[in-house]
């Protein structure tokens, strides 16, 4: 095997063995966030009814997906002599519903039903509603009079007539009607009345009341519009079912709650169960039916409460390290893509630099102070160094004693640069302070060989390609995401060493030199 198909090898084991332990760690991590930023919640249904002598139909509307609620799991634990099916969704509004019949007659029938719920603060977009269309059968459904949605009554028809003209859009008159509502109805609870009619003539109403109203006066206008039966999810005992109302406009179906005023966006505790309805249940032949509605909240599982016994997979977790640790190691795990950046300037773009790392180096003693207050003291220091070492060029020193001169002339000019900045109300941090002698030490030998045996323009050329790699650097480490995803996935640095692979085989013409040798290409 020659070295190039070894090389391609060894990148693709690395990219192998990179996105294998990404994928499992990632698994493992969403799993614990879900467990440490979700609630899961256990809604429990319990019906007793009886039936007359030709037995009894009960039909149960059942939760479904939102984008904020998942259904886990549903138990339905029907009594004797009764017979079940479903759960099934109905055609016109798809509401899921559980049936149960009996046959004979009785006063001791009963069904219990437990759904667990998971309660996300993250949006599921796959849960969404999609886009719909209603045909005639569906649109007359949703627009015409029923029993408690007086469309044609005379207090519909005195609102309707105070309704914006025929100028406004179909959103400003949906809007209207929903503002009107909300505040020309109050919500009442004491001897409360349920018709809509009541409280579009007196101003007051039950939460029901309010509902229908806006529901009716939707229908009056043209738009189709629905009650929904569900529930607020949070810890009740006596739970009790809340009710809302949707409209049909532009393809879809949009939430309305006149009682608390929320408005084409729901609360993500809002769990709808039944649309089309203002019951959790619908019977038939059924008597003395008593419903009854829990939520209780359930323990996370037991992965997540025993997740900080010590493991071995532990060490790949960098997050667990102490908090002021974590810059550090950011900007440590972010170094190699800095060197990366270096390889590609100076080999592909062909841009160079003094050394091979020192852009990464020097944008690293940028990273623990803000660039002015880096720049100012970088400019104080290769001012004050190429001086110094200029007039040592004169007493013909040995190398480690000239060296030493330069970084005691460093550490006197970041101190007084320091002290400078103190001065004038700026203060840094010890790394800002510490990280950049040797740096700037090399670089100051650097620049100044470069000049005596390359020339000016040369060494000047070199400071600007050395700044400019640099500058790339600082943005790379000053990254605040990616170095967030490296410290938590650190092995995402199999990427970068097969990327080192692939860039070491590059055998391609520079850029810089493409334009260098244009003019003997013509």
């Amino acid at each position: 095997m020659n070295s190039r198909a070894l090389s391609t090898l060894v990148a693709a084991v690395f990219v192998l063995v990179g996105a294998t332990f990404i994928g499992l760690r990632y698994h493992v991590r969403q799993e614990s966030l879900e467990a440490e930023q979700d609630s899961l919640w256990r809604l429990s249904y319990k019906f007793n009814f009886g039936a007359d002598n030709s037995g009894a139909e009960l039909q149960i509307a059942l939760p479904f997906d939102t984008p904020h609620c998942e259904l886990v799991k549903e138990v339905f634990t029907p009594g004797p002599d009764l017979r079940a099916r479903g759960p099934a969704p109905l055609v016109t509004t798809r509401t899921r519903v559980y049936t149960v019949t009996t046959r004979r007659a009785g006063k001791d029938f009963q069904v219990d039903a437990t759904i667990d719920l998971r309660l996300s603060p993250k949006t599921a977009s796959s849960r969404h509603s999609p886009l719909e269309s209603l045909d005639a059968d569906a649109r007359a459904r949703f627009t015409r009079e029923e029993e408690f949605i007086p469309t044609l009554s005379e207090s519909v028809r005195t609102v309707k007539e105070k309704a914006p003209d025929v100028s406004a859009t179909r959103s400003e008159t949906l809007q209207w009607l929903f503002d009107y509502c909300t505040k020309d109805i109050q919500t009442t609870k004491v001897d409360a009345t349920d018709d809509p009619e009541v409280a579009l003539q007196t101003g007051k109403g039950s939460p029901l009341a309010k509902v229908r109203a806006f529901v009716a006066l939707c229908r009056a206008m043209k738009f189709p519009a629905r009650i929904v039966t569900g529930f607020e999810i949070e810890q009740q005992r006596e739970l009790q079912p809340r009710l809302w109302a949707e409209v049909f406009l532009k393809q879809s179906w949009i939430p309305f709650d006149p009682v608390t005023g929320y408005a084409r966006y729901l609360p993500m505790n809002y769990l709808p169960v039944r649309r089309g309805g203002d019951s959790i249940y619908r019977a038939k032949g059924a008597t003395e039916v008593q419903a009854q509605y829990s939520l209780t909240p359930l323990p996370p599982s037991a992965a997540f409460l025993q997740s900080e016994i010590k493991h071995p997979l532990q060490i790949l977790d960098l997050t667990r390290l102490p908090l002021p640790m974590h810059k550090v190691m950011k900007v440590l795990l972010l170094l190699p893509l800095a060197a990366f950046i270096v390889a590609i300037m100076r080999n592909v773009v062909g841009i160079r630099t003094f050394g091979t790392f020192s852009p990464a180096l020097l944008a690293l003693s940028f990273i623990y102070a803000d660039w002015v207050t880096g720049l100012l003291i970088l400019i104080i220091v290769m001012t004050m160094g190429l001086t110094g070492r200029t007039f040592l060029e004169r007493l013909h020193l040995l190398m480690v004693p000239r060296l030493s001169i330069i970084l005691t002339i460093v550490v006197l000019c970041v101190v007084l640069g320091v002290s400078l900045l103190d001065y004038s109300g700026r203060t840094l941090s010890s790394q800002a302070v510490l990280l950049p002698m040797v740096i700037l030490t090399n670089l100051i030998e650097r620049f100044h060989v470069s000049r005596e045996e390359d020339g000016a323009i040369y060494t000047f050329q070199l400071a600007i390609g050395t700044l400019v790699v640099a500058v790339l650097c600082y943005l790379t480490l000053r990254w605040e995401d990616v170095g967030q995803f490296i410290l938590i996935y650190p092995e995402a640095h199999f990427f970068t060493i097969a990327a080192f692979i692939a860039l070491g085989r590059y055998a391609g013409y520079r850029l810089t030199e493409l334009w260098r040798f244009s003019d003997l290409a013509e």
